[in-house]
């Protein structure tokens, strides 16, 4: 559409949107028979990559930006318009070009159809981000203690009200948004006993980069904060922040105050005394941690009400047990009870398992100190005890996301890189490391989807795991690369190990040959600390790429052969389709006087042209009903991803561009390109009528094959719209003169 109005035409020339025009070819019968663009502005230029005067006189469904799944019936959309007289609205993602956009369709004149694209991707993107943003604002809002998190350079990206409480800051959190901690340290100094201390010993904390737990902080005004740091690491498993938890801990702290006021008293009356006591007591009592006294034996004289709320039992249940009862590991604490002993200093250690008497395990930081009389004789011990699980078991998912792959569960490669540098200057050696890379998988990623990739990765991971010692340390540390370290291990036996590998993935075949997995491996050795394990990963990852060169072509040609048996296993028509093609296209071939080469392609192809039909789900394939337009979709696909296919293995590759093209029409009317009369392949014209022959005279899920008279008859009335006219005739003739060799 042309538009006469100039003043219409510089607005869409100059439009931000990219806008298409559209004709609708109308048949006799007044339906919509094809669609082509006649118009775009630069904006569709730009989106598309493609110049307007190859764009105009183009097919509209093999031009315009497609959704992430299925086609566009461009030609269904025109007629709603029309119909309801209404725009139509809707978005689609295109992954190809990476972009959502909202879709609006109309047409002002009859015949044509205007589409205009608008860019939603940052609104989508926004949208999402703020949804999590939300989420974690929220849980963090409602964390006890203060939080604090910033980014990599120690600007502050959130904090919640609690924060802002214990440091003396403003009421809202958002205020202190892009500040730093030496700003905080700046605002609060005067609040502090030592705010110098207090800066540096962050700065030593976080030069660390690694969890961290302790390091009271002391107040003028008597409050007494204890501090968690968390670093926090990303996707590619680089630090990209700090998370800092702080508790008030100034009622712990007062009743240990009281408790030392008490044993300083070695003289008194003894009223005094039980006054004393009764109010130390007193105070145990109201505390929030748990308070524990243990006699020189190990069972429990004293104890508060918080500590039975965490273990589960009640005061007459506890009282005279041994500590043994509670402690999963009663030996660790033993030895710490002796190292305060013999040091008299207190001790506080955390992460200690206990039992309740429900039998969950629980994990607490507990203080340990003397417990003495009035004499000052030690009689035993006493504490502090704190239920810190929850922190434990958040802490541990921390770190084990920041070592572990997500989807195999082995290490990562920050793991590996860290265990390469510190068994380089162990005494380990000598030591052997294998590089292993996963063949065929950005081809099974394009062809058969990332699902399937992952599982391949996943089955991978788990045939190599089941080969190697408790001792070796098994890493994913890229896409389709793995690696392995073996301490104490020398070459000769490391060749084994590998040995042992490719058995283990030989034995993964056998029991899952639909789809096998197929691996290159290096591996090189160090036998003492003079050269690097980086440089010893390097050779071995050399020696890998080696061997996958070596045998590159012969695993893609095993991987083609595995899809093709599986085709056949998946019998997605009569048995025999595929003898029965080669036989008529052979036939066929011979009449025509075909060249040696092309009756060997002619026959291969016959063989392997439905390839990409692997990669089509089994409710599409065997649906027992026709088709949806997202279902053609799928279907309309498998020509381009058998041609992928095909294209990774030299044997062949021969014949890729005959699979792309084998379901053109004659008229124009076919897939993926819309080719026409000699435009198609010779092989590709002979193969359409000898498959679509045997599709017709082969029972279908929703409907009964047609005798050998009806299918011929099909062909006659398809020849020169579906067919080749010429070559239906030929094809006739062989079928009633039995011209052929089943």
């Amino acid at each position: 559409m042309e538009p006469a109005n100039k003043q219409y035409r510089f607005l869409i020339e100059n439009l931000p949107d990219a806008y298409a025009c559209l004709h609708i070819n109308i048949n006799e019968e007044g339906e919509p028979e094809d669609c082509v663009i006649v118009n775009v502005n630069p904006a569709f230029e730009e989106l598309t990559c493609q110049n307007k005067h190859e764009l105009i006189g183009r097919k509209a469904a093999e031009n315009l930006p497609e959704p992430e799944n299925g086609t566009l019936n461009w030609m269904s959309i025109y007629r709603l318009v029309e119909t309801t007289g209404e725009a139509l609205t809707f978005n689609q993602f295109n992954k190809k070009l990476e972009d959502w956009h909202k879709v609006t369709t109309f047409s002002d004149q009859p015949g044509y159809l205007s589409v205009i694209y608008h860019d939603i991707t940052a609104q989508r993107k926004t949208k999402e981000l703020y949804k999590n943003e939300k989420r974690f604002h929220s849980l963090v809002g409602n964390l006890q203690g203060g939080i604090v998190v910033e980014d990599e350079d120690h600007n502050i990206i959130l904090a919640n009200q609690a924060f802002c409480d214990m440091f003396y800051l403003p009421a809202h959190p958002e205020v202190l948004v892009g500040s730093s901690f030496t700003m905080i340290a700046e605002r609060i100094k005067h609040h502090l006993n030592d705010p110098d201390s207090f800066l540096s010993r962050i700065k030593e904390i976080i030069s660390k980069h690694r969890t961290d737990t302790g390091e009271e902080l002391y107040f003028e005004d008597g409050r007494v904060l204890e501090r968690d740091y968390i670093p926090v690491y990303g996707e590619n498993h680089q630090l990209i922040g700090h998370m800092w938890h702080y508790r008030d801990i100034t009622r712990h702290k007062q009743a240990e105050l009281e408790l030392r006021e008490k044993e300083d008293q070695s003289h008194g009356l003894l009223d005094d005394l039980k006054k004393s006591e009764e109010k130390y007591r007193q105070i145990l009592s109201t505390i929030e941690e748990g308070y524990y006294e243990i006699d020189m034996a190990g069972r429990f004289v004293f104890f508060n009400d918080p500590l039975c709320n965490i273990l589960g039992y009640e005061t007459d249940e506890l009282m005279h047990k041994s500590y043994r009862m509670i402690f999963k590991n009663p030996d660790e604490v033993f030895k710490t009870f002796k190292r305060v002993y013999r040091s008299k200093k207190s001790e506080k250690t955390v992460g200690w398992p206990v039992i309740t008497k429900q039998g969950q395990e629980l994990y607490i930081e507990a203080s340990v100190s003397l417990r003495r009389d009035n004499e000052e004789g030690i009689t035993g011990f006493k504490g502090i005890a704190r239920d810190i699980t929850e922190r434990k078991r958040y802490e541990e998912k921390l770190e084990y996301l920041s070592l572990h792959d997500h989807l195999t569960g082995l290490y990562n490669r920050a793991f590996f890189v860290e265990e390469i540098n510190r068994l380089s200057a162990s005494r380990e050696h000598p030591i052997t490391i294998i590089s292993a890379d996963l063949d065929k998988l950005k081809l099974i990623n394009d062809t058969m989807g990332h699902a399937r990739g992952d599982e391949l990765l996943k089955a991978c991971a788990k045939a190599m795991d089941s080969s190697l010692r408790s001792s070796d340390i098994l890493a994913r540390v890229g896409g389709d690369e793995f690696a392995v370290l073996l301490p104490r291990t020398d070459e000769k036996t490391g060749t084994e190990i590998a040995a042992r590998i490719r058995s283990g993935v030989k034995l993964y075949n056998q029991e899952h040959p639909e789809l096998p997995l197929s691996i290159s491996i290096g591996l090189a050795a160090a036998t003492g600390k003079e050269t690097h394990l980086e440089e010893i990963y390097k050779m071995a990852n050399d020696l890998m790429l080696r061997d996958k060169l070596t045998h590159r072509s012969s695993t893609n040609r095993e991987l083609i052969e595995t899809m093709v048996n599986a085709l056949d296993h998946r019998d997605y028509l009569a048995t025999g389709h595929a003898e029965r093609l080669s036989a008529w296209s052979k036939t066929m071939g011979e009449k025509l006087g075909l060249s040696n080469n092309q009756m060997t392609n002619l026959n291969l192809l016959a063989r392997i042209h439905d390839l990409g039909k692997v990669t089509v789900p089994d409710s599409i394939l065997f649906k027992n009903s026709p088709l949806n337009s997202i279902e053609w979709g799928y279907m309309h696909q498998h020509p381009e991803k058998g041609c992928s296919i095909a294209t990774s293995s030299p044997e062949y590759a021969k014949v890729a561009n005959l699979i792309y093209k084998h379901h053109e029409r004659w008229d124009g009317s076919g897939y993926p390109i819309g080719l026409k009369k000699e435009e198609i392949p010779l092989e590709g014209r002979i193969l359409a009528i000898a498959d679509a022959f045997d599709v017709m005279t082969s029972d279908r899920p929703y409907r009964k094959a047609l005798s050998k008279e009806e299918a011929v008859k099909e062909l006659k009335a398809c020849a020169g719209k579906q067919f080749d006219p010429e070559l239906v005739k030929v094809f006739i003739e062989i079928i009633k003169n039995g011209e052929y060799d089943l």
